[in-house]
């Protein structure tokens, strides 16, 4: 196995599972064996596993934001937040828009309930967002915003961001890759992970280590993935999150 960032083969085991979690279960994954290694070299971690990540990934199109799964509906979930005075999403707006300002156009990937896109559109954005799943496909489109499957491959964009998506993806350097190619000349990614720094006082069932998640990074290995897929790393630094007491890793670069 292979490490993801340095390619060495040297791993330390953290945490081991042997019985499925709600989005294993939900999928029909009811025999499992689940293990997450952290790189002795460079120390990003990586989640392996004893069926093909593909299993899993129908999740993302079907039953994953279904409110017989998550107890509430995409708009219901929607409007709690956008209720929520100083919440996570507007902090990660103000962040964004004070470091960068407000970009003219912008592709969300992997927009999840809409939140973050339908902020920027707020401020005047012109957004693109893409989405695997067909509730909240419908859902974002609702919303004034243009939600597809696959943009077209000609689109460039100021702006790519990326909010609690890389975690998601087996091959994170090729996808880094191709979002290099979404961006215009001197365009900006945006990326926001959980912090691996997390391993270390979270319990092993909390959701930031859920099947769903392939690698978790830190503050050195997110920038290390951002620098190989040739990315020019402006600012990466962790935020916490006071409402649910977690901390997250932000980082923005620039396309070279």
């Amino acid at each position: 196995m292979r490490c993801s960032l340095c390619e060495d083969n040297l791993w330390g085991q953290v945490f081991e599972y042997s019985s499925p979690d709600k989005y294993e279960k939900l999928v029909g994954l009811n025999v499992i064996s689940r293990f997450w290694h952290k790189c002795l070299v460079c120390g990003l971690y990586k989640q392996v596993r004893n069926y093909p990540l593909s299993q899993l990934e129908k999740i993302y199109e079907h039953g994953y934001r279904h409110p017989d799964f998550r107890g509430e509906t995409i708009k219901e979930a929607f409007d709690r937040i956008m209720a929520i005075p100083d919440s996570e999403n507007d902090a990660r707006v103000k962040w964004l828009t004070d470091t960068i300002g407000v970009p003219k156009t912008m592709l969300d990937v992997g927009s999840g309930i809409g939140v973050f896109p339908y902020r920027m559109k707020e401020l005047g954005c012109n957004v693109w967002c893409t989405e695997e799943n067909y509730d909240s496909l419908g859902f974002i489109n609702s919303l004034g915003l243009h939600c597809v499957k696959g943009v077209p491959k000609y689109a460039r964009f100021d702006l790519v961001s990326i909010v609690h998506v890389l975690e998601h993806i087996e091959d994170p350097r090729s996808f880094l890759k191709e979002l290099h190619d979404r961006l215009c000349s001197h365009g900006k990614l945006f990326v926001e992970v959980p912090d691996a720094e997390a391993f270390d006082w979270l319990d092993k069932d909390h959701d930031d280590f859920n099947s769903c998640h392939t690698h978790a990074y830190d503050v050195s290995t997110l920038y290390g993935i951002l620098k190989s897929a040739k990315f020019d790393v402006k600012d990466i630094h962790r935020a916490f999150y006071p409402e649910r007491k977690l901390k997250r890793i932000m980082g923005i670069c620039q396309k070279k």
